[in-house]
């Protein structure tokens, strides 16, 4: 029973929302104030999955709330849906710190957001691993809802 409400709560809209708001909400403050994302290896791997993972939430809430009829798919494609999706917004994503390093920085070679290859891809490989979570987990909670 908790195991359901758990997952119930975490595919809510308001869920998204929030989630949404809280790495956004970080990454302003890493990048702005507190410069995690050159000061602490790991954040940036981190953000990359947590927005992963949230960009995978938000595809599943929206294909079950607009596009209930993705869910017939069997397990395996609503599951590369939802990292194609989520791949998708990570590509959109290196093309604002690209954007960003060509036209804001100020060439201030320290501050970049992509350092170099092995950066953008080391990003898309935790956006696509935050995503196949949310992916799996959707796929839990779908089977966690129907059996119970």
């Amino acid at each position: 029973k908790l195991l359901k409400r758990i997952t119930m709560a975490l595919f809510h809209p308001k869920t998204v929302l929030l989630l949404s708001i809280i790495i956004l909400a970080l990454h302003a403050l890493a990048l702005y104030k507190f410069y995690w994302y050159w000061t602490i290896p790991w954040f940036d791997m981190a953000m990359h999955a947590a927005g992963g993972f949230t960009a995978g939430i938000l595809f599943f809430v929206l294909a079950r709330d607009h596009v209930p009829i993705i869910f017939q798919a069997p397990p395996y494609a609503i599951i590369i849906a939802g990292v194609s999706v989520t791949a998708l917004i990570g590509v959109g994503w290196e093309w604002y710190e690209f954007l960003y390093d060509t036209f804001i920085i100020e060439r201030n070679v320290n501050l970049l957001l992509q350092a170099n290859v092995t950066d953008t891809l080391s990003d898309l490989f935790f956006d696509l691993l935050g995503g196949l979570i949310a992916a799996l987990l959707f796929i839990t909670s779908k089977k966690i809802n129907i059996d119970k």
